[in-house]
């Protein structure tokens, strides 16, 4: 005999691992590229680590802030370069020659034509010799005094800008050369060198990139040497100017030697460091969460999150103007709490911050340090939020974790107060603002994944909702019972394990299908006949099983979350009617019943907190309907409920324990007593 998993539960297996698979390379995938430099060191600040020798010889680089200083200084400097168009003043005086010819009944006397012509080569020549610029825009704002080099010939001549005409003094120029000649109409010789005039001097923009490329090149990047064996630092020497420069240049050499000689040990080792800690995660998961590992939806969506703050983080040390510490990481935490519980929140983050703590370029210790405390206290305030105001409040405690820790770590570091680096409490001020997106979050992921929040949940318990006032105005001794089942469930969750919460407003939904017929369920029946009595067995059983799929109607009318409407669904399991059941098999043979009509359609509870509504929920009916209530007779009762649902199979999805099922019949058994007010009977003294 050979043991096979259903295909179902082999697909769901399959969709689990292909979830793990995905998530740990898009994680690897962000692996970042450049080795970190294993010193951490601040200028001003103590070296921590032993002496430091030259592992091998290097230069000392220029700071980034001085070598910008001298690019600048180069580029202010450079004379740009301007190129003379030589046939431009043949041109121009060709074109106005033949305009003089053209508008020869213009010029005045007969005879004045070669007047105006010499008239316009003479002005022409003048300003061509000069050189007219055609200044480039980044160049029109300079002062006229800034030189450029003007190559006439292939000669290269430096001068001011002022030494030649610009398109803005050129007119000037033009009006007083003609003014000279007298004996011409002035107009007209001005208009008709405008019109021919052009500039000769343009932009040389390749050649002066060249040679202004060639000017920064001659910047030297270093400022010395430094030795192989030769001691750079010792320890607890202060980082002077000087050793920040030789370690800043270690630093960056070794990045240079890192990438030239392959990235392969560094990149294996950080894809190793990963996948040991979603290892480890995978293993919680199974040992200690084996129903959220089994459950696709939930293992989706705590890998959503994980994924999304190393891509979050990856896009942050990438981009150079923003600080890690900006990013909100307790959102992981407050979201996997508010559907699921604290001990998987508190690992969850532990994991993230393990990871992402990896790709941080410099203090990780500190950052991780910093984001595993704001953490813990996220999870610690965060536990029993249940109303907005209580959100912003614990939001508020956590920014206030952040700035304590954060500012422990820099009084440990400066040495006095004007040291006080404030810009870090900035970028957490900003990762506060930032964290109140938690609450959209976990409204999202209730609405995308069908889950429900500690917050919704508590909305649906207030008994003022719509359909639950509906519910006590139509079916009062329903809703009557409703309360007593939810009471019952709480309490006994809060003793073996669950979500308390869920359960309560699970069991005061299970029965809403009873607002459609509410006659027909004894505990409404005050002072009514019996409508059972005019139907047959299997009519009633027909009815009463018809209050779950009713449940289920109203449920999607008024909107209630699926882990809610599961409640209504299970409550019964697949359970018998046996009232009716038990009175057909008086009028029927046994052989000749079809038990299904006799049957709930299920399907059978899938958590305890299912179960434990089941359980109470025929407990409550079953002592409710009892005569002599008894702490025996109570209690007999119970007995027959729990094991009759553990021989009928009902409880064999849900992960309850025979230990849960006792301490589940002693709860019950307790309450039960509590809520009848059954007290033992004491001893009558006997007269003489």
């Amino acid at each position: 005999m050979s043991l096979s998993i259903p295909k179902g539960k082999q697909s769901n297996t399959l969709i689990r691992y292909a979830y793990l698979l995905l998530a740990l390379v898009m994680i690897i995938a962000l692996v970042p590229a450049n080795q970190k430099f294993k010193y951490e060191f601040e200028l001003g600040k103590p070296w921590q680590y032993d002496d430091l020798l030259a592992p091998f010889s290097y230069p000392i680089l220029k700071p980034d802030d001085k070598l910008k200083e001298e690019r600048d200084a180069v580029n202010g400097a450079f004379e740009p370069y301007y190129e003379e168009l030589a046939d431009i003043m043949d041109r121009a005086i060709t074109e106005g020659e033949a305009f003089i010819d053209n508008n020869e009944g213009q010029m005045g006397a007969t005879g004045k034509t070669e007047e105006y012509k010499r008239a316009l080569r003479a002005i022409l020549g003048s300003i061509y010799r000069t050189g007219l610029l055609q200044l480039e825009p980044q160049h029109r704002d300079l002062p006229p005094k800034s030189r450029i080099r003007v190559i006439r010939d292939k000669l290269s001549k430096s001068g001011p800008i002022s030494s030649f005409h610009t398109q803005q003094t050129v007119r000037e120029a033009i009006e007083k050369k003609a003014a000279e000649y007298t004996s011409l109409t002035q107009d007209l010789l001005v208009s008709a060198i405008r019109m021919v005039l052009q500039p000769n001097l343009v932009y040389a923009h390749s050649l002066s990139e060249q040679k202004l490329q060639e000017e920064l090149q001659q910047i030297t990047t270093t400022e010395g040497m430094v030795e192989a064996g030769e001691l750079i630092i010792q320890k607890g020497i202060t980082v002077t100017e000087l050793e920040y420069k030789k370690l800043s240049s270690l630093k960056t050499q070794f990045a240079e030697l890192i990438r030239s000689e392959g990235q392969g040990w560094h990149v294996a080792g950080y894809i190793a460091l990963i996948v040991i800690i979603f290892l480890i995660y995978i293993g919680y998961l199974q040992l200690f969460q084996i129903e959220l590992a089994r459950r696709n939806r939930h293992l989706l969506l705590i890998l959503i999150n994980i994924v999304f703050f190393v891509v979050l983080t990856r896009l942050v040390v990438l981009h150079s103007g923003l600080s890690v510490y900006v990013v909100p990481y307790c959102i992981v935490p407050v979201v996997i709490i508010a559907f699921f519980e604290y001990k998987l929140a508190l690992i969850t983050h532990i994991v993230v911050v393990l990871i992402v703590g990896s790709f941080v370029p410099s203090n990780a210790g500190e950052f991780m340090a910093i984001q595993l405390i704001a953490g813990f206290a996220a999870i610690i305030r965060m536990t029993k939020v249940q109303y907005l105001s209580q959100f912003f409040v614990s939001t508020l405690f956590v920014f206030l974790a952040y700035l304590l820790t954060a500012t422990a770590f820099q009084f440990i570091k400066i040495g006095t107060f004007s040291e006080f680096e404030y810009q870090r409490l900035l970028w957490l001020t900003g990762n506060f603002v930032l964290t109140l997106l938690a609450y959209p979050i976990i409204y999202a992921y209730e609405r995308l994944f069908g889950f429900v929040s500690d917050i919704t949940l508590v909305e649906l318990s207030d008994v003022n909702k719509e359909v639950l006032r509906k519910l006590s105005v139509q079916a009062p001794g329903t809703f009557q019972h409703s309360l007593q089942v939810a009471n019952l469930s709480e309490t006994v969750i809060q003793r073996i394990g669950g979500n308390p919460l869920l359960t309560r407003v699970g069991a005061l939904y299970h029965d809403l299908g009873k607002m459609e017929n509410p006659e027909y369920f004894i505990e409404n029946q005050k002072y009514i006949t019996n409508p059972h009595d005019a139907l047959s067995d299997e009519e009633s059983a027909r009815v009463i099983i018809g209050h779950v799929t009713n449940g289920l109607k109203l449920a999607r009318q008024y909107n209630l979350p699926k882990v809610v409407v599961e409640f209504i669904a299970t409550h019964h399991g697949t359970s018998r009617v046996e009232y009716f059941y038990r009175n057909y098999l008086k009028k029927v043979p046994a052989d000749q019943v079809d038990e299904t009509k006799f049957r709930y359609p299920g399907p059978k509870p899938t958590t305890r907190e299912m179960a434990v509504v089941m359980i109470c929920d025929g407990v409550e009916a079953a002592t409710r309907s009892i005569q002599l209530k008894t702490p025996d007779s109570l209690a007999s009762i119970v007995d027959q409920i729990v094991d009759g649902r553990v021989m009928d199979g009902q409880l064999i999805e849900a992960p309850l324990t025979l230990k849960e099922l006792q301490i589940t019949k002693e709860v019950v058994k307790e309450l039960v007593n509590s809520m009848y007010h059954v007290r033992i009977a004491y001893p009558v003294e006997e007269k003489a």
